[in-house]
């Protein structure tokens, strides 16, 4: 499975915009909406997670990421040192979630790369929270 997936972080909220591509390359698209404020980071944190569990909750057991979020690749590749809390506290989380697959990789690609995942994701973080559940696209 292969998830291409991003954050993004609005004054209001923060969202993600995933897709999910299966081996047979069947495409799943997916935004996430939060009622709270965080940080690129974070959102870009929180995209990767929510990617993770639902591959994991689709049998998946190898895993390939994508995102052009380059501090959150060399976290988890642990090139770059991570000292905010809330940076250390997502990092545990994303390892604890990889642990799952047999195997993972994870690899940045140039933001124009990710163009899907990225318009999912600044449609997430922008939605007004009164908004339909369900977007046609």
């Amino acid at each position: 499975m292969d998830p291409l997936r991003d954050g993004s972080s609005s004054r209001k909220r923060a969202g993600a915009g995933l897709l999910l591509l299966s081996p047979e390359r069947a495409r799943i698209h997916g935004i996430l909406r939060s009622g709270f404020k965080a940080t690129n980071n974070e959102a870009e944190y929180e995209a990767l997670l929510v990617g993770l569990r639902l591959a994991r909750e689709m049998g998946a057991t190898a895993i390939s990421v994508y995102s052009n979020s380059m501090l959150v690749i060399n976290q988890i590749l642990e090139e770059y040192q991570t000292k905010e809390d809330n940076m250390i506290n997502y990092l545990k989380k994303a390892k604890a979630a990889l642990e799952p697959f047999k195997h993972f990789a994870i690899t940045q690609i140039p933001r124009e790369n990710n163009s899907v995942a990225d318009a999912l994701a600044r449609i997430a973080s922008s939605l007004d929270l009164d908004a339909p559940e369900s977007i046609p696209v």
